[in-house]
């Protein structure tokens, strides 16, 4: 029996040993983890901030912080996948989180991976392809937003914030129609903030791919 569970012991030992390693690891996860968890620090330290602090349009600052980070990775290191993996380490780091609407930026980190992912996960960016997802990832945030307001809240929200886009204009002496001009504007403008962000992330890669060749 003593000889038996020793030999039980030393099976067990030498699994615990040949399991899984850092050296072990896929290399496009050790890749995807270093990304993932430089979005995830900056949603858990700078985000949980300014989102306490309520500073207007966090999200989009946010949204495109990520799309310089993912588009920047996926330049250097192109392979399928690669935005899928980075937001699922960011989500699993949020979930580390002290504060805050956890469900509902876990919800916001899937959405705007899988823009990315979708746009740009074939590694064949181009500057238009990068300004075009990241204006798509900025663009999402208002989608969420909208989303967010009607399982909270309800339908009915959404048709006071129409008559108070609609009435704030008119206060001042202005046509109706000005309402809704201002609110594609500041669409207009975040969407312009992603796509600045993707060719941003887009010419950082390609300056680190640069920077390797003259290393070599």
């Amino acid at each position: 029996m003593l000889i038996n569970i020793n030999a039980r012991k030393l099976d067990l030992s030498n699994i615990a040993t040949t399991n899984i390693t850092p050296q072990n690891l896929p290399r496009q996860w050790i890749d995807a983890t270093v990304f993932g968890t430089m979005w995830g620090g900056l949603e858990l330290s700078l985000g949980a901030v300014m989102h306490m602090m309520r500073i207007p349009f966090a999200g989009v600052w946010f949204s495109a912080a990520a799309t310089i980070l993912l588009v920047a990775g996926l330049t250097v290191f192109p392979q399928r996948g690669f935005c899928l993996k980075a937001g699922l380490i960011c989500m699993l780091l949020k979930t580390m989180s002290a504060g805050g609407s956890i469900v509902w930026v876990m919800i916001a980190v899937v959405v705007e991976s899988s823009i990315l992912e979708l746009m740009l996960g074939d590694g064949r960016a181009g500057r238009l392809r990068a300004a075009l997802a990241g204006a798509l990832v900025t663009f999402s945030v208002w989608v969420q937003l909208l989303a967010f307001t009607v399982v909270v809240y309800g339908v009915n929200m959404l048709h006071f914030y129409e008559e108070l886009i609609e009435r704030m204009p008119r206060m001042m002496g202005l046509s109706g129609h000005w309402g809704w001009g201002a609110v594609g504007l500041l669409v207009l403008a975040t969407m312009m903030i992603g796509a600045a962000a993707g060719h941003y992330g887009l010419m950082l890669g390609r300056a680190v791919l640069e920077r390797r060749r003259g290393l070599a």
